[in-house]
């Protein structure tokens, strides 16, 4: 008997299936972001942050996510009762800008979250 447990997951795939699944609630008159939250045995935020944004930053170049302004990831990590970590990444899109300070404040958090 083995005591061994194979998974395959593509997380970043799981992100596109959630966009996916948001598109039809988007309208192309106005900055539309998508808030992804996950609970995947490997995260997108556990792999490099430049293969998640070159990734995602080449899939929402696709016409179909045109109304897409931007992709953004959270994901908590609880160490204990008292505390949790929320780590957090942002994906620009091409759909209407989202607004400077929105951008600002999200584009920080990939800073942070980069050098942690």
């Amino acid at each position: 008997m083995h005591n061994a447990e194979g998974r395959w997951i593509d997380p970043v795939e799981r992100v596109l299936y959630a966009i996916g699944k948001s598109l039809p609630k988007f309208s192309p008159n106005r900055a539309n972001l998508v808030v992804v939250v996950d609970d995947l045995f490997v995260s997108p935020l556990d792999i490099p942050g430049s293969f998640v944004t070159g990734r995602l930053a080449g899939e929402l170049a696709d016409l179909r996510y045109s109304k897409v302004s931007g992709v953004f990831m959270l994901s908590p990590v609880v160490y204990s009762d008292k505390e949790v970590e929320y780590r957090a990444f942002f994906v620009l899109g091409n759909g209407k800008p989202v607004p400077d300070p929105v951008k600002s404040a999200f584009l920080n958090e990939n800073a942070r979250f980069q050098k942690a």
